[in-house]
């Protein structure tokens, strides 16, 4: 009797610790394989609402402006937008030479 209730106990931690254990996972991506993946595609309101933070805006010219991301890694980088559909036509490293290794983190949640 007290060993089904040892095992009840036990079965009942290991459960939430499972699910702790894998609620969470850190994947990285490799920035540039990411990156040219964007281009010809939306950008969703970067330079405005509460994505802001993330981004520096900056306008080029009357048809483009860059979106420039400076990183803690310093894997700088600048998306260059056109202005009247805002999509993605093309992005830069802001150093030269460009950084090598670089990788975008995200977490991911698993339910």
């Amino acid at each position: 009797m007290r060993l089904a209730s040892v095992a009840r106990y036990l079965g009942l931690l290991a459960l939430p610790s499972a699910l702790l254990a894998c609620g969470s996972m850190v994947t990285f991506s490799d920035m540039e394989t990411s990156l040219n993946a964007d281009v010809g595609k939306s950008a969703p309101d970067l330079a405005v609402g509460h994505t802001r933070w993330m981004f520096n805006y900056h306008d080029v010219d009357a048809e483009t402006y860059e979106l420039t991301s400076l990183r803690p890694d310093e894997c700088n980088y600048a998306l260059m937008v056109r202005k009247k559909d805002k999509v993605i036509i093309g992005w830069r490293y802001l150093q030269n030479p460009p950084p090598t290794g670089c990788k975008f983190q995200s977490i991911k949640q698993l339910m």
